[in-house]
């Protein structure tokens, strides 16, 4: 469940979040979580009574209509969906591995203005390596398999966040603009639904019936699931939001290539990624004496994600 509960949009917009904010939507992916906790869990409690999914329920009681209508609404959620899910993981695998340099035509550009040819490629290679997963393993190794790189992403990530965390910014005044900025309603938007990931909520009614959960006896290690869950979720989103909060202003300059004193657009993820890679490799404590690159984890643990 931690594992669905955690997509790109986590990741991609509570580094936007902290990278245009700073640490004043820290709170966002907190509340976010309690929110998607309350709505799981009634959700599961629906489950456990009926032994019907939310889904079924909606065929069953809803009538045809409401099918139709989910059923189109998956199709145009799904393209854009698996489109960010794609690009963020090629994204991420080029920062770990770039490829760029092995061939001329791996350096440039699908077209001017559009993504690389070596993030597409590895985008690609990720969509195969994810299908053959499934296809050839079944959902036993994927579990498994999921299992590992969920412990890798939400162990680097939160361990980074809590030595990396910028007191020295933490000096925000009880203020409802210094917690809610001006011109932030559409991230604080992006980040309350993408935490927890709305597929994550419809995935974990199918996880259950796997587990052959039924009726009241199960309800108590189905919330424990569900807390559990929701609170590295929300602690993942927040650890993201502080490291990208803690990147000074004259860092997103030099990255922009722009004077410190211009107004600074918004970043692009790829650049937000490699300075919180960056800050990783720098800033972290030494372990025994010897550095650890949790820069590089960090780039896995956004391509497992």
């Amino acid at each position: 469940m931690a594992a669905a509960g955690v997509g790109a949009g986590d990741v991609t917009m509570a580094s936007l979040g902290g990278a245009q904010f700073g640490l004043a939507l820290l709170w966002a992916p907190l509340v976010a979580a309690v929110l998607k906790f309350a709505l799981n869990e009634g959700l599961a409690r629906y489950q456990l009574a009926t032994g019907e999914t939310l889904l079924e329920g909606w065929a069953h009681r809803l009538g045809p209509a409401v099918s139709i209508g989910f059923l189109i609404y998956l199709i145009i959620w799904t393209v854009p969906v698996f489109a960010a899910l794609a690009s963020t993981s090629g994204v991420a695998m080029d920062l770990l591995l770039p490829i760029g340099s092995l061939h001329p035509f791996l350096a440039g550009k699908v077209f001017e203005g559009g993504p690389d040819r070596a993030d597409v490629t590895w985008s690609i290679a990720m969509i195969a390596c994810c299908f053959s997963l499934v296809w050839l393993g079944r959902y036993a190794l994927f579990e498994r398999v999921m299992a590992l790189l969920t412990i890798v992403m939400f162990g680097v990530v939160i361990l980074a966040g809590v030595l990396l965390f910028p007191i020295e910014r933490w000096n925000q005044p009880c203020s409802t603009q210094a917690w809610w900025p001006a011109n932030s309603g559409a991230i604080l938007l992006s980040i309350m639904g993408g935490t927890g990931s709305t597929v994550g909520v419809m995935a974990y009614s199918y996880w259950m019936r796997e587990r052959g959960r039924q009726g009241a006896e199960s309800l108590a290690i189905t919330r424990l699931d569900l807390m559990l869950c929701y609170l590295l979720s929300g602690l993942f989103g927040t650890a993201i939001m502080a490291l990208s909060g803690g990147i000074p202003t004259e860092t997103w300059a030099k990255v922009a290539g722009l004077p410190a004193d211009v107004p600074m657009p918004p970043p692009k993820i790829t650049q937000v990624f490699e300075v919180i890679a960056h800050r990783f490799n720098t800033e972290m404590p030494a372990l025994g004496g010897y550095r650890f690159e949790f820069g590089t984890v960090f780039k896995a643990a956004l391509a497992a994600n």
